[in-house]
C-alpha cells in the first residue's frame, strides 16, 4: 500500500477568477506548435482512434508526436504487427504535419509510461534502483532490437523530423515507480538510431526540468530546443 506522506491540501493562496480569459496571449512568432497522440488514451474515452486523429490533423497544428508502444505492436507475438501506427504515419504525411516518432523501447509518452511486453520482462523492474545494461541484457537486447525494427521502418518517410528515444528516461514516475533508466542503457539505444538515420534528429524529454533536448546527430542539423511536450 502507498502512502503518499508529503501531500498536503490547502484552501488556494488567491481566491479562483476569470482573469484568464483577458490573459494577453503573446503571438507564437516562429514556434511550432502540436500535439502528441496516444491511441490508447483515445479508445478509453469510447473514441475511434483513426477518425480522432484525422479529426485532429484537420487542425491547424505543425507537429504530431506519434509513439511505438513496444506492448501495442508486440501483443503476444516476438514480432510486431505495424498496421496501426502505419496507417497513423501515414495519415500525418498525408496532412504536410512534421512527424517525432518515439521509438521507446523502455519508456514511452502517456501512462504508465512503461510499455514493455510482459513476455519481455518477467519481473518489475527493482524500486529505487538504475536499470543498466549489466542488470537487463537480455531486455536491452530485445530492445535494441525494437528499436531498429521501428527506425528502419519509417526512416524513409520524409515527413519524420526527429526520433524520441525513451520518455523521460533517467527520471522516476512518482508515486508510479521509483527505478530509472540509467545513461548508459539510454545511450546504448542513441548509438542504436544513429548507426541506422545518422542524419536525421533525434531528441529525448526530461521531467524536472520541464523541457526535452533535441540533439543533432552525426551530419545533421544543429540541435534545438523542445518542449517537454509537443
Amino acid at each position: 500500500m502507498r502512502v503518499l506522506t508529503e501531500a498536503r491540501v490547502e484552501r488556494a493562496a488567491r481566491p479562483a477568477t476569470d482573469r484568464w480569459k483577458r490573459a494577453r496571449v503573446a503571438a507564437r512568432d516562429g514556434a511550432l506548435l502540436g500535439f502528441s497522440f496516444r491511441p490508447f488514451q483515445a479508445e478509453e474515452f469510447g473514441l475511434d482512434t483513426d477518425d480522432t486523429l484525422r479529426e485532429l490533423l484537420a487542425m491547424p497544428f505543425d507537429v504530431v508526436r506519434l509513439g511505438a508502444y513496444w506492448n501495442r505492436l508486440e501483443s503476444g507475438t516476438d514480432q510486431p504487427c505495424f498496421a496501426e501506427l502505419d496507417d497513423h504515419v501515414a495519415a500525418v504525411a498525408a496532412a504536410g504535419k512534421r512527424l517525432v516518432l518515439c521509438v521507446g523501447a523502455v519508456k514511452c509518452f502517456g501512462y504508465p509510461e512503461v510499455f514493455v511486453p510482459s513476455n519481455r520482462l518477467q519481473a518489475p523492474f527493482p524500486e529505487g534502483r538504475l536499470v543498466e545494461p549489466g542488470t537487463h541484457p537480455e531486455l536491452l537486447e530485445a530492445a535494441l532490437g525494437f528499436i531498429g525494427q521501428v527506425v528502419e521502418r519509417y526512416r524513409r518517410c520524409e515527413a519524420v523530423v526527429a526520433w524520441q528515444v525513451e520518455h523521460e528516461a533517467v527520471d522516476p514516475l512518482g508515486i508510479g515507480h521509483s527505478w530509472r533508466l540509467s545513461e548508459r542503457w539510454v545511450r546504448h539505444e542513441v548509438d542504436a538510431v544513429r548507426a541506422l538515420d545518422p542524419d536525421r534528429r533525434w531528441c529525448s524529454t526530461d521531467f524536472w526540468q520541464r523541457r526535452g533536448r533535441c540533439v543533432r546527430s552525426s551530419g545533421g542539423a544543429p540541435g534545438t530546443r523542445a518542449t517537454h511536450s509537443l
